[in-house]
């Protein structure tokens, strides 16, 4: 079943199933190392804040997979765990019946690049205005067709308005694109006092826009690819 959709190398979000105590769910990323039959991967310990996140074993987990045929959501049960040389490895046992969803779904790149932002608001309604100080830096940390995920020093408001500004260089051009987004969610960076991990979805994105972020998602993940297997 899942062996025929998930292939060696696909990103996953980890989820787990309660939530911490500000009452939010935790969310880690990793990537599919093997496969084992027709149900069971062996994924990479994730990391939060460059440190390794032991995944319990018994435990259940809602996962997202980034195929190439869509996203995959299913739960998953921690069998085991092993260390191969200098890497943590997890054994999952996926569990229930897949749901590929096909609506606004889009493969998500995970790579640190720097953005602008700034809050769109009755009060600033000019979606063009470029002055200087109006622009707030980010990092995003992923990025896709539907929505991104980035750090700033600033916390925003869950279900505002902002101009996300990214530029993104694929092999035919160079584009600056401003997108409406809204906040789905702004919490606090664990261990840092002054930093916020925000996610957006775009609410407002034309066609080019949208396929221009999809090309640069997918030549960045075969420029990884290529790095990981020391051809660049």
């Amino acid at each position: 079943m899942f062996e025929k959709t998930i292939t060696l190398g696909d990103k996953l979000t980890i989820i787990q199933q309660g939530k911490d105590s500000e009452g939010q769910k935790k969310e880690y990323v990793s990537k599919v190392l093997d496969l084992k039959g027709e149900d069971e991967v062996h994924i990479g310990m994730p990391l939060e804040q460059s440190k390794e996140v032991n995944l319990i074993t018994g435990a259940i987990y809602q996962l997202c997979v980034y195929t190439k045929r869509g996203l995959i959501n299913c739960t998953g049960k921690v069998e085991d765990s092993y260390t191969e040389g200098n890497l943590s490895i997890g054994v999952l046992k996926l569990q229930e019946e897949y749901k590929r969803e096909q609506r606004r779904q889009y493969y998500r790149l995970f790579e640190k690049m720097e953005a602008r932002y700034r809050v769109y608001s009755e009060e600033n309604l000019d979606f063009d205005q470029e002055a200087c100080e109006t622009w707030k830096r980010a990092i995003l940390t992923d990025i896709s067709g539907g929505g991104a995920r980035f750090h700033s020093k600033e916390q925003l408001e869950a279900g505002s308005e902002l101009i996300l500004k990214v530029r993104l260089c694929t092999s035919s051009n160079t584009q600056i694109v401003k997108l409406l987004s809204d906040v789905i969610s702004s919490i606090q960076i664990e261990n840092s006092d002054s930093m916020f991990e925000t996610r957006v979805e775009f609410s407002k994105i034309d066609i080019i826009q949208r396929e221009q972020i999809i090309k640069y998602v997918f030549e960045e993940e075969r420029k990884q690819l290529r790095r990981e297997k020391g051809l660049m």
